[in-house]
């Protein structure tokens, strides 16, 4: 088994990242005081650009602003949802009624 230092994978690969991993033990012991999902498959946008079929899924009402600049400001590094502009035709976006409250 090849051990990576904790962080993000590099561009194109992914990574499963779980309590007992020796890859993030510690990232994964902070997600746990916080309640956060002990368990995560993290993707680089290369990867995630190669799918056939993307499924974006945001709730609640702090998550409006970022929807919005996703879907219609500009493709940018600083917010990754943005590059899915560039698969358009692939992506579906399911949204409850907050999380879509800054597009209309």
């Amino acid at each position: 088994m090849r051990v990576r230092p904790a962080g993000p994978p590099p561009l194109g690969s992914s990574r499963l990242c779980t309590p007992r991993s020796r890859i993030a033990v510690a990232q994964c012991s902070a997600w746990r005081q916080h309640r956060v999902i002990p368990r995560a498959l993290t993707m680089g946008v290369a990867l995630i650009l190669a799918a056939r079929s993307i499924l974006m899924l945001a709730t609640g009402a702090h998550k409006a602003d970022v929807v919005a600049r996703a879907l219609n400001g500009p493709m940018t590094a600083g917010l990754p949802a943005s590059l899915l502009q560039a698969g358009a035709p692939r992506v579906t976006w399911m949204l409850d009624e907050p999380a879509a409250a800054g597009l209309f």
